[in-house]
Parts: structure tokens; sequence; C-alpha cells
């Protein structure tokens, strides 16, 4: 009898378990950044890029770019950006987005322990890319500012001397049906279609390939010159033809 009671309870317990819906997915807001939370006095054209500089380079492609990802501290522990790893899905998406873009080399991902010891400042990940081979890195900072809204920040920079070449910005907001601004993480399914971030993350790739197709077209091949043997002796020309 105590077995079958017991049976029961766990019957009734599992059913009871099995009829609660899963907790919605956390989407934490954040307070609007603006660029100069990444570099103060900087102009950007919202939804584009726009350069900074009207200048023209001699063989500084093909090259590595590097790419190093801001997002916003938590309220409670003060400052505005901390700088983070990216995942290994938002690694995968760069690399694909640069694919066959035979002007980019390689792409470096930075990470805080690749910036130690100098630190995790701008000109600290500008000094970290430059080691690593990169003279373009990409500072971005996503930021989520509703339930269904988003943007992307983003800085281009020369590594050496570090400057600052672009600003790249991209802003979207997702409504549905009745004009309302509503999450699709509290929804079952694939839901990137109408999912702001995941929007607004893809159109700022295809901003950046914009803007280093602008800077590809700026620069000019390196000058070359063919290999001869013309600065020999006369004696020691030996393709010369004997008199």
């Amino acid at each position: 009898m105590v077995r079958t009671r017991f049976t029961a309870l766990l019957i009734v317990a599992g059913m009871l378990t099995g009829c609660q819906e899963p907790p919605p997915a956390v989407v934490r807001y954040e307070p609007p950044l603006r660029m100069d939370d990444l570099e103060a006095g900087l102009t950007f054209q919202p939804n584009g890029f726009q350069l900074l500089t009207d200048d023209t380079t001699t063989g500084r492609f093909p090259c590595p770019l590097a790419i190093a990802k801001y997002v916003p501290r938590e309220v409670d522990t003060g400052g505005e950006l901390q700088f983070c790893p990216l995942t290994p899905l938002e690694q995968a998406w760069w690399t694909e987005q640069v694919r066959g873009v035979n002007a980019i080399r390689d792409v470096i991902f930075l990470r805080p322990l690749s910036t130690r010891p100098a630190g995790q400042g701008l000109a600290a990940l500008c000094d970290t890319a430059a080691r690593l081979g990169a003279p373009w890195l990409l500072v971005y900072a996503p930021n989520g500012l509703g339930p269904n809204s988003a943007q992307v920040l983003g800085v281009l920079y020369d590594t050496s001397p570090p400057r600052a070449l672009a600003t790249l910005h991209a802003e979207t907001v997702v409504v549905d049906a009745l004009a309302l601004e509503t999450s699709p993480y509290q929804e079952t399914g694939d839901q990137r279609d109408r999912d702001a971030r995941y929007q607004v993350q893809r159109r700022f790739e295809r901003l950046l390939l914009e803007c280093l197709h602008a800077l590809i077209q700026r620069d000019a091949p390196p000058t070359t010159t063919q290999p001869h043997k013309w600065d020999k002796p006369l004696l020691e020309r030996w393709w010369l033809p004997r008199p």
C-alpha cells in the first residue's frame, strides 16, 4: 500500500512538472550607447558607415583584420563598456562574412588573454592587433535597447599608428502586427527573421564589408621591380653573345 501511494505521488509530481512551461529567456535591456562611448569626438552616419579620412594607401591589402568586441557593463558595476571575447558562433559569422574577400587574408579575434599585459583600452587593442600582424582593427559594441530593438556601433582603426579610419552604425526596431515591440525570445521556434538583435548584427557585418570595399578601392598595389642582372660588369654578362 505504501509503495502504491508513493508511486502515485511520483506520477502526479511528474505530470505537474511536465505541464509547467519552461521559464522565458532573460533578455537584458541596456542603456543606449553613443559613439563617444567607443571614442570621443567621432562622427557617424546612422545606419551606415562614414570614412574619416581621404588618404590613399599603397600595398596595404591584402592583409589580416583583427576584431574586438565590447559590451555594456552591468549597471551596478560602474563604467560603460567592457572588453569580452567573441563566442565561437560570433567568430563563425564573421569568418563567413569575409570568406571570399581576397583582400582579407585572415581574421584575428582578440581575447582578454591576448591583450596581456598591455591592458584592454583602445590603444592597447591596437598595439595587440599590430603585434599579431593585423594593420586593421574593428572595435564594435552590440547594444540591446528594448524588447525587440537593438543597435551596433563600431570603429575601424589603423593599428600603426593608432587612428580611427571609419565609423559604423546599424540600428533596427521590429514590431508585430499590432505595431508593438514584443520580445521574440518568449516564443518557440526559429524567430531570427523578427529578432532585432540577430538582424542588426547581420546588417552591421554587411556594413563592414561595404566599408572595407571603399578602403580597398583607395589602395594601390605596391610598386615592384623586375629582377635584372644589368648591374653586373660587362665581362660578367654571360648571356650576351661574345664578339
